[in-house]
């Protein structure tokens, strides 16, 4: 028996269907947790060039079809020796500065994040956001060893659009287009942001003007901030013609919104004096970011 340490590791994973996850739920009448969908995204097929999933057939004297079939054929032939290749340069370069591998990893994950304007998502669109941001910081691994001849931007583009198309599918939106909500919310805190009373976890007495502000700006014990507006005035002021459970979704969808366990969309918070302790809606300030 080995009783060394356990080793441990994680898998992306590609497969194919003629079906969405969705659908193959529905046709097993089962239902799909966000957590599914978020584990197994839905990409479609679509090079958006009228060819199928094909962008550029880079030849005028052959159809889609005929493509297809010359890379099925090439594949078959040709295999493997670029994984080896890639894998043997991995290798060495961690037992080398295994430190120094990660860092810069961790540098080209940040900034594809950055790019699509995800740095500060959290929750399910952060988790997608990820995968694909692994999946161009190998592509930018490979392409430094020489297996890949890409270029850096080349590579970009080419997840970029896999991944929109992949949170298209589970949001119906864009990755760093937000949805109606998200733009509602985020225009009303930046033009009434010094309105916001300041609240820190411990203070005294807020005063009576505080029963008339907009919402807190709260500092909590735990270093965390967030933005409370009570429910009414998130309903009137904020939501405006759109339904007030639609913005919350949308919020929740894009890791803005703070909840409790249940999915509960508002929290408990006890504020100094005359607020005392009541339910608040909770953005997390990470919505004001470009």
């Amino acid at each position: 028996t080995d009783t060394g340490p356990r080793r441990r590791w994680r898998l992306l994973y590609l497969v194919t269907s003629e079906k969405t996850l969705d659908e193959l739920a529905n046709g097993a009448r089962q239902d799909l947790s966000t957590g599914q969908r978020v584990r197994l995204v839905d990409i479609r097929a679509d090079g958006g060039a009228g060819m199928g999933v094909w962008e550029d057939l880079h030849s005028a004297a052959i159809t889609p079809a005929q493509f297809s079939d010359r890379i099925q054929e090439s594949a078959k032939r040709y295999y493997g020796s670029a994984a080896d290749a890639f894998l043997r340069r991995l290798v060495s370069d961690a037992r080398r500065d295994e430190e120094g591998l990660k860092a810069w990893l961790t540098a080209r994950m940040h900034g594809y994040l950055r790019t699509m304007k995800l740095d500060g998502a959290a929750g399910p669109a952060a988790r997608v956001a990820k995968r694909f941001a692994l999946v161009y910081t190998a592509g930018c691994l490979a392409a430094r060893y020489g297996v890949l001849k890409w270029k850096r931007k080349e590579i970009r583009v080419a997840v970029g659009r896999c991944h929109r198309l992949a949170v298209s599918e589970l949001t119906g939106h864009e990755p760093n287009e937000p949805p109606d909500g998200v733009t509602a919310v985020r225009g009303y805190l930046r033009r009434h942001r010094k309105d916001f009373i300041r609240v820190e976890a411990g203070r005294g007495a807020l005063g009576m003007t505080a029963r008339s502000a907009v919402g807190f700006r709260y500092s909590r014990a735990d270093g965390t901030n967030e933005f409370l507006v009570e429910h009414r005035r998130f309903r009137d002021e904020i939501c405006g013609s759109l339904p007030p459970n639609r913005v919350l979704k949308d919020l929740a969808r894009g890791g803005y919104l703070n909840t409790v366990d249940g999915g509960k969309r508002t929290v408990q918070r006890t504020l100094p004096r005359p607020i005392g302790r009541r339910r608040f809606i909770s953005v997390k300030p990470g919505i004001l970011r470009p």
